[in-house]
């Protein structure tokens, strides 16, 4: 999972079925989406404050940023969904969090979880890599990265902090382009 708050339980079971909705009517209405996901911010914020015995959903921290959104995550269930920050890292730093997590102890019918990668900072590539001279052959040079077909290499840079993990299915499947030719 993405770093977030997961919330899980009967409430969210009902939330979750909402978002599933305006997901639904997003793809329909694609000029509208961000209004749709607008109001079902707003929804959300509605029912936590309803929820939570909050006299105001702008009492909440939460309410005054709209750097944050929900996903229907994890898809295998459906008593799920996961509440997700632009920046977790600055989320934590300002409190938003410890605000949220303060506010929601109150409401019966959820329980609210930080996603164990939230809690770690991420990490560059390069903190992982043992560089030598093998290692160096390994690296693409800028040419190439330059070229028309390089948005569809599967790559990453040394100070990335995200990548696609390659190693589950090496050498199971026998394509070139998955690096097991």
């Amino acid at each position: 999972l993405p770093p977030g708050i997961l919330i899980s339980g009967p409430w969210a079971t009902l939330r979750r079925a909402s978002l599933n909705q305006a997901h639904a009517a997003a793809r329909q209405h694609p000029k509208q989406k961000e209004e749709i996901f607008l109001r079902e911010r707003a929804d959300f914020l509605r029912e936590v404050q309803e929820a939570s015995g909050l006299p105001l959903a702008g009492d909440l921290q939460l309410a005054g940023t709209s750097k944050w959104k929900l996903l229907p995550l994890p898809r295998a269930r459906n008593d799920t969904l996961l509440l997700c920050f632009e920046d977790m890292f600055r989320a934590r730093e300002t409190s938003v969090l410890d605000d949220l997590l303060g506010t929601v102890k109150r409401m019966k019918g959820a329980t609210w979880t930080l996603t164990t990668d939230a809690l770690a900072m991420p990490q560059a590539v390069e903190d992982f890599l043992e560089v030598d001279e093998e290692t160096k052959q390994l690296c693409l040079p800028i040419t190439t990265l330059s070229k028309s077909f390089a948005p569809g290499l599967s790559y990453v840079g040394s100070k990335d902090v995200r990548s696609f993990c390659f190693t589950g299915h090496y050498g199971k499947v026998m394509h070139k382009s998955s690096g097991s030719l």
